[in-house]
Parts: C-alpha cells; structure tokens; sequence
C-alpha cells in the first residue's frame, strides 16, 4: 500500500494536487471549456501516472521529469499570478474613477 501511495506523487509534489493545478491554469490560461475538465484531469493522470512509473524503472529520465513538471508549475502559477494581478488592478482602477460624493 505504501508502494501505491508513493506512485501517486511525481518528484514530491503530489499528483492529487498537480492535476487541478494544471487542468485550472488550461481552463484560465488557455481557454478550455469548463466541460472538458474531467476529461483533461483523465489525461493529466495517465500522463503523469505513466512519468512516475517511468522514474521507477529509469531514473535517469529525473532531469527530463523535472524540465515537464518544473514548466508546468512554474509557468501555470506565473499566468494564474499574472491573471490574479490584472484583475486586482483592474478592480483598483475602477474603484479610483468612482465619485465618492
């Protein structure tokens, strides 16, 4: 059993949270339709499911797991912040053109 828990994560991060992260920044980032979530997060798991047990049985592909995860996580979080920035500016402005009177 703790073979199959130790499966479910990819370099340390957990698969049950990388899986919504990244199915959230496709949906954000690049538009997916909300409908086709269940369907991404399928094909996140077999993805990474399949990269960790590749890691398994060739651990010099680590180098290769970690370019495709650290991308992933690091680019998804910048535009999730990025999205995150606009809208906080684009509420700031709004507020700034109110007349309070």
């Amino acid at each position: 059993m703790q073979e199959f828990a130790q499966s479910l994560t990819l370099l340390g991060i957990p698969l049950l949270i990388l899986i919504p992260f990244i199915v959230e920044g496709m949906k954000s980032g690049l538009g997916m339709p909300a409908r086709f979530g269940v369907w991404a997060s399928l094909a996140w798991a077999i993805v990474l499911l399949g990269l960790a047990q590749a890691l398994k049985e060739w651990p010099e592909l680590t180098p290769f797991a970690t370019i495709i995860v650290g991308t992933l996580v690091i680019g998804l979080g910048g535009s999730g912040l990025f999205d995150f920035a606009k809208a906080a500016a684009g509420a700031i402005t709004t507020r700034s053109n109110r007349t309070i009177f």
